[in-house]
């Protein structure tokens, strides 16, 4: 899915466009109970552990999370799925796919 509009818009609207491009995005990751290996041999291709910046290696799904975390993994890291994923509590280890990644651009 690209992110990038090409044919212009108001920004209201541009804004609007975009982000429900990026909560598709977040809605759509894989949600795996698995680890990595087991997920890649599911998917058959080579996966990375997204780091998070932080102590904890795992995301919420359920809205704990600061604004914009979310997007920011899913748009500029490239989030494809949560690993570890334990629906109950709703959380994961966040991946993408292993590099090289090229950043989707978007129109700012």
């Amino acid at each position: 899915m690209r992110i990038f509009l090409g044919h212009k818009h108001n920004s209201q609207e541009l804004d609007k466009d975009v982000q429900r491009q990026i909560d598709e995005l977040i809605k759509n990751l894989d949600r795996y109970p698995g680890n990595l290996r087991e997920y890649n041999d599911f998917k058959g291709a080579e996966h990375e552990i997204i780091d998070t910046g932080r102590p904890e290696k795992f995301i919420y799904l359920d809205g704990r999370e600061e604004p914009g975390f979310l997007e920011d993994l899913a748009v500029k890291e490239g989030m494809k799925a949560l690993i570890h994923y334990n629906p109950e509590f709703t959380y994961g280890v966040p991946v993408r796919p292993k590099k090289p990644y090229k950043q989707p651009r978007t129109e700012e």
